[in-house]
């Protein structure tokens, strides 16, 4: 499957919001109503661009067609595979079940204030005061534009087990502009449970799979090659992989050029979840080696700051 490629047969996917910085398109956030229910449809941002122009990201790759772009994935929300693919089950390996969730853009109205960017509708119009889904309804979604040439893009999300009941609300900012190298884009997801009692959170790691507590913010990087990756207490993916550290650094050649990634977490300490040798990717592990409990009262809030630069 291409970086660019479609990915599924879920029906027309939906630009929400498209991301610019000194007039160049640097990502768009899609609902992901074209991915196939086997791969836990969901918003991810794809593709991501440096100001250069090369491509960051990769959707539907050959070995993990359930990878999509920039975005949240959870393998394990109160047993709903919500992250796509098999499904780890301790004692007995990955295997595919029928019990994978979805994310939805929440129904609502939206509103652009005035400014110079622009929000995509499902017809890749511009839209000049709400966000169309692909179903045609009106996703909550919203794009402000200030002076400071920074946008901010705020959408509802509502992720639901295999019968559509709703297991988690998230309300997701994502925040854009320019940087003194490239550009720099601010993340933030805030969960709560969508009931009156906990959700858990778990991952294979939780489940007993050592070292594989995958899981939450995740960014999967198209092919590159010449990857150096570090953190400020070491590098390579061995050292890597697993660490607690403030930020990460992604160094590769990409098709298209050399690009650098910086990844800091601003309000939490997990691990980070590091692959290079089998596939390229960067995340960050809500549930490395145990589960996280989220309520309906106090919500579970992540914040990540990703500086883009061409090296």
């Amino acid at each position: 499957m291409g970086t660019d490629g479609a990915a599924g047969a879920g029906g027309a996917c939906a630009a929400l919001g498209r991301l610019e910085v000194a007039g160049v398109r640097v990502g768009e956030l899609l609902d992901g109503t074209d991915l196939p229910r086997a791969w836990a449809p969901r918003p991810f941002v794809h593709p991501v661009r440096t100001l250069g122009g090369v491509v960051l990201t990769d959707r539907g790759p050959d070995d993990h067609a359930w990878h999509s772009g920039l975005g949240i994935a959870l393998p394990d929300v109160d047993g709903v595979n919500c992250w796509g693919g098999p499904t780890y089950v301790p004692g007995a390996g990955y295997r595919w079940q029928d019990d994978h969730g979805v994310a939805t853009v929440e129904s609502g109205s939206g509103s652009v204030a005035s400014g110079s960017g622009s929000v995509a509708s499902a017809s890749g119009s511009v839209a000049s005061g709400s966000v169309a889904s692909a179903s045609g309804s009106v996703a909550s979604a919203s794009v402000e534009f200030g002076a400071s040439d920074r946008s901010r893009l705020r959408v509802g999300i509502v992720w639901r087990g295999p019968g559509g009941d709703p297991l988690l609300h998230e309300d997701r900012t994502l925040a854009w502009g320019p940087a003194s190298e490239g550009w720099q884009l601010t993340w933030t997801s805030s969960f709560r449970a969508a009931g009156d009692r906990r959700v858990v959170l778990g991952s294979p790691g939780s489940h007993g799979r050592t070292r594989a507590g995958y899981g939450g913010w995740f960014l999967r990087f198209a092919h590159c090659t010449d990857v150096v990756v570090r953190t400020p207490d070491g590098s390579g993916e061995d050292q890597v992989h697993g660490s607690v550290t403030p930020s990460v650094s992604w160094t590769g050649s990409f098709d298209g050029g050399r690009a650098h990634v910086l990844v800091e977490a601003l309000d939490h300490h997990d691990p980070w979840f590091v692959r290079v040798a089998e596939y390229p990717a960067i995340g960050s592990a809500l549930a490395w080696d145990a589960p996280t409990v989220v309520t309906p009262d106090e919500p579970l809030v992540r914040t990540f700051r990703v500086t883009v630069s061409d090296a």
